[in-house]
């Protein structure tokens, strides 16, 4: 194989490293959330500011830049070979609410810098390059996931666009109306935007959003596989929707708790609820960090019995009096619900543990409440599992809407599919990168979902690289050292000097 790297290794790194600081720190001024953390939404002025960026980047480093029909900006660099296939590097830079700097933004440093090395041990490389920054690859805003690859590789429908929305009623805005806001081409939704003939292999480089590779001390991680979510927008309504919503949120987590003592690649959330419950409830796809309720009464036998259940899940809760009302405020960890193992040691939920002190209180405490709507996460890298999981869960909620004279309704918004298995061909060769380099590393699953789920459905050989991430994902906290991001822009550049 050939080496990319001719002076000493700690001169590599500290140019890595300035390098990496620079993007961290301009794309960090984009979406500053007044509240904590970052908010780059899909769509909104904020994603565009930092495509914006990726823009500028791409046009220094000498790339042809387009944008589709979807507004997925793709960025090219010619072969020498014009006859050979091509290698796309893809990545995202829209956010949850209130998440981090490094979700998607890792990415994109590392593809960028990583061509840049290649480019400098080996010049032209012999094939083109496509690195391709997706829209909407986050499901907050129009509570489904990967839209912007969705919609490279042909699985977005015309349909979609014209269903998904976002907003509040009667102001809502479509997908379909997001995009031609943002001067794309709605007309060619539902066609092949990006052709998966023209590659041979794809590459995308992420934080983890677990904290596997942090605990064990790896430089870096090989993905294995790409678990990926079932999710549903679930109403209750009746007088007793609080009792309700609480049992219900608390059987997906015990429900999965359950299969995932058995199989371990099993997590199911409740990260999104409109009504009743406020805080930090945005994201579907966030394990709930701060959750707020309110009671008409308060007593010290509830303050008993709050306490041992905020002990018992490693939870913090303070109680404010307001004009006669109670506000109840949880404290837990907000992290990604896809990366954190289920299980109160694992899962600070702040949102599972109001929904037990709930169930702890008496009726005369609990003011009226007629519906409350809140959106279920579960995922599995196995559908058939999944599938009997939902099922039992919708038992469960038949069970309590029977119990509480409650009615549900149950809509699904996204059935993703799992990617079992990465390209082995292309995992061994990042390992072999590895080995080369002399970083540790080890093979380990996704919890969450990414674009290189589509890339891989559509037929391309896919493979992914993780950094190691202090917290986890998609709150203000997580954290990646800049050397952890030059090793990945080593590996990764190695690896394409090796494509052949």
């Amino acid at each position: 194989m050939v080496t990319v790297f001719n002076m000493p290794l700690e001169n590599k790194l500290k140019i890595l490293e300035e390098s990496v600081q620079s993007h961290l720190n301009a794309i960090g001024q984009i979406g500053r959330d007044p509240i904590g953390g970052w908010t780059r939404l899909a769509f909104s002025p904020e994603e565009q500011e930092a495509h914006d960026y990726a823009k500028k980047i791409f046009e220094q480093g000498g790339y042809i830049i387009r944008i589709d029909a979807f507004g997925n900006l793709i960025a090219s660099k010619e072969g020498k070979n014009p006859n050979k296939k091509r290698v796309m590097l893809g990545t995202h830079l829209d956010t949850v609410s209130n998440g981090g700097n490094y979700d998607g933004v890792v990415g994109f440093i590392t593809a960028v810098e990583a061509v840049k090395l290649a480019e400098a041990e080996k010049g032209q490389l012999d094939y083109g390059i496509d690195v391709v920054i997706f829209r909407a690859e986050e499901s907050t805003r129009f509570k489904r996931a990967c839209l912007g690859s969705s919609a490279a590789f042909g699985f977005l429908s015309h349909a979609d666009i014209q269903n998904l929305v976002y907003g509040d009623e009667p102001n809502l805005t479509s997908l379909e109306q997001a995009i031609k806001e943002n001067r794309g081409d709605t007309s060619k939704i539902g066609t092949r935007l990006i052709d998966p003939l023209q590659y041979f292999a794809y590459l995308e480089t992420h934080i983890e959003q677990a904290d596997v590779l942090t605990k064990k001390g790896m430089d870096i991680g090989i993905v294995t596989s790409i678990r990926a979510p079932e999710r549903r927008k679930i109403t209750v309504r009746g007088k007793n929707c609080i009792r309700a919503v609480a049992e219900m949120v608390l059987s997906v987590e015990n429900i999965a708790t359950k299969y995932a003592k058995e199989e371990k690649d099993i997590a199911g959330t409740v990260g999104k609820v409109n009504g009743y419950f406020d805080g930090q409830l945005n994201n579907i796809n966030t394990i709930p960090g701060n959750v707020q309720f309110q009671l008409s009464k308060w007593d010290d036998n509830l303050r008993e019995k709050y306490n041992l259940i905020a002990e018992q899940r490693g939870v913090k809760y303070c109680m404010t009096e307001e004009n006669n009302e109670y506000i109840i405020g949880v404290n837990g960890t907000t992290d990604h619900s896809g990366g954190t193992p289920m299980g109160f040691k694992f899962r600070k939920d702040a949102l599972a543990a109001a929904c037990e002190m709930i169930l702890k209180t008496d009726d005369y405490a609990l003011p009226p409440q007629e519906e409350i709507t809140f959106y279920t996460d579960l995922r599995s890298n196995d559908v058939t599992t999944r599938n009997l999981i939902q099922r039992e869960v919708g038992s469960a909620f038949d069970a309590y809407a029977t119990k509480y004279n409650v009615k549900v309704n149950a809509f699904v918004t996204e059935q993703s599919e799992p990617v079992k298995s990465l390209d082995i061909d292309l995992q061994r060769r990042l390992e072999e990168s590895a080995k080369q380099l002399d970083l540790s590393y080890m093979y380990l699953p996704s919890g969450a979902g990414h674009d290189a789920m589509k890339a891989a459905q559509a037929g391309i050989p896919t493979v992914m690289l993780f950094v190691p991430s202090r917290n986890g994902s998609h709150n203000p906290t997580e954290f990646a050292e800049n050397r952890n991001i030059a090793y990945a822009i080593m590996v990764g550049a190695n690896f394409l000097t090796n494509l052949k």
